[in-house]
């Protein structure tokens, strides 16, 4: 006696899904190797820009401290320069002080 097969056909239907998973899938697998250079060139690119933007804020950095420097050599120039105004205004009304001196004398 011959064993029993049971033959299990498909539907038209079913194997249109079969088909059309299979096509996308197929598009799919096809897209990811792109899909993963475009990433690795976005993240080099991404790499790059970061870098340009890094050495631009050291020199803005760099460039920030030398005004600072240059700001605070101002401010001690000015500050000697008061503080002689200040003792030639002292002399001034010493002399000033010593000439009405003279004319009361």
């Amino acid at each position: 006696m011959e064993p029993d097969v049971t033959t299990i056909k498909s539907g038209p239907g079913l194997i249109t899904y079969r088909a059309v998973v299979g096509a996308a899938l197929g598009v799919i697998l096809a897209l990811l190797p792109a899909m993963g250079s475009d990433i690795r060139d976005t993240l080099r690119d991404t790499t790059r820009t970061l870098g340009a933007v890094q050495t631009n804020l050291a020199t803005i950095q760099g460039r920030m401290d030398d005004m600072g420097q240059r700001v605070t050599h101002n401010e001690n120039g000015i500050q000697t320069l008061s503080e002689k105004a200040g003792s030639l205004d002292n002399r001034v009304t010493v002399l000033e002080h010593r000439g009405h001196k003279d004319e009361h004398d």
